[in-house]
């Protein structure tokens, strides 16, 4: 009986280390023909957010509710308005010939694209600053979707149903990416948490010019935890599409950070006791999110 051994290969022609190679691609390929070869994009048979109907009415109720916010509690309004006198409100607002070009600013736009921060004069552009975040939440969303149809790209389990809207919506590809630049991550940890932050200290500096000094400023501020985002679901598992995109772009930096700009025109003045219940707080409920990342990493 002949075998087959590493050194004696050296010296074997290379007719017979190809007839050897040939006979072991037959047989792998005639074993794998035997075995059926699951596929690794399935179309998804569930969905979320009440499927297509919900996600094409969160795609339009998002940049709704974020105007909506910024000019419900604003300092134009003087205070959040009560709810009976909001559909007013909206209408005095949309019936204003200009409002549709108060959305825009060229300045903010810039600004957000990352040409530069003017970390004090933010919030006298916040309106641009959403406009434009919205603006590029868009531009995201048709691109990845449309680069997701590429081959051999893997898609996430929850984002192929089917439907333009709520795959759109959803997302398709697992990690979309520009050569080696990884759309999701960079979204994750840059205009999401980072920018979240600058626009805390934007309302602080704010606060602290037009008090004078910082004695009095307070702030709900957020120390992100960025050694957990990898390990997290957004990464590891959920695709990339509209809600991502908005979320990321939109959603946590300008609704998260909706404490400090009142407090920039209603500021409150809590005392050494409640300031430092307050802080305690804040600490505690930073550990427990701390712990609770680490968990999963162990």
């Amino acid at each position: 009986m002949s075998s087959f051994h590493p050194i004696e290969s050296i010296f074997t022609p290379v007719s017979l280390i190809r007839n050897h190679s040939n006979f072991s691609t037959t047989s792998t390929t005639t074993k794998a023909k035997s075995e059926p070869v699951a596929n690794p994009n399935p179309r998804s048979t569930t969905y979320e957010f009440m499927g297509p109907p919900g996600t094409f009415l969160i795609s339009f109720g998002v940049p709704f509710m974020m105007y909506l916010l910024y000019f419900g509690c604003s300092e134009e309004s003087g205070n959040c308005p009560p709810l009976q006198s909001i559909p007013d409100r909206f209408v005095e607002v949309l019936s204003d010939e200009t409002f549709g070009a108060s959305l825009w600013n060229t300045k903010a736009s810039l600004i957000y694209l990352g040409c530069f921060f003017d970390i004090h004069r933010a919030m006298g552009i916040s309106l641009g600053l959403i406009t434009a975040s919205l603006v590029i939440s868009l531009v995201q969303a048709f691109y990845v979707h449309a680069s997701s149809y590429r081959p051999g790209l893997l898609l996430a389990l929850g984002g192929n149903l089917g439907d333009f809207v709520y795959d759109w919506y959803i997302g398709r590809e697992l990690t979309p990416s520009v050569g080696s630049f990884d759309i999701k991550s960079f979204n994750e940890l840059r205009p999401d948490l980072t920018l979240w932050v600058l626009v805390n200290m934007s309302m602080v500096c704010e606060q602290a010019v037009r008090h004078g000094d910082f004695t009095n400023v307070i702030d709900s501020m957020c120390i992100p935890d960025l050694s957990a985002i990898f390990t997290s679901m957004d990464i590891i598992t959920d695709s990339f599409g509209f809600i991502f995109a908005v979320g990321d772009l939109t959603w946590v930096p300008f609704v998260y950070s909706l404490q400090a700009h009142y407090l920039v025109f209603k500021p409150v003045e809590l005392g050494p006791l409640l300031a430092a219940g307050a802080l305690v707080f804040n600490l505690l409920g930073y550990y427990i999110f701390c712990n609770a990342n680490g968990d999963k990493m162990i």
